[in-house]
């Protein structure tokens, strides 16, 4: 952990996209990415707990070609309704 509150843990690692907060990346990558894992996982801003259930990625050409393809969970446990 960063051991910094959720301010000052923002200052310097977001930017603001379009009136959203989002993660600042350097050459492609989160800052938070450490060998593969999420260094600040408990304390993950919605851009990544949402991930990847964002409203563009939800149509089914997109979900198979881009999702899919780099996101390991898919595919596996529950499958939840839209309603849940």
């Amino acid at each position: 952990m960063t051991g910094l509150g959720g301010e000052r843990f923002a200052e310097g690692h977001e930017r603001d996209e379009q009136g959203q907060r989002e993660i600042r990346f350097v050459r492609g990558a989160c800052v938070f990415l450490k060998g593969g894992k999420c260094s600040v996982y408990a304390a993950r801003p919605v851009q990544c707990r949402t991930f990847p259930f964002w409203p563009e990625n939800l149509e089914q050409r997109v979900w198979r070609r881009e999702i899919a393809r780099d996101c390991p969970g898919v595919g596996k446990g529950k499958l939840w309704t839209r309603a849940e």
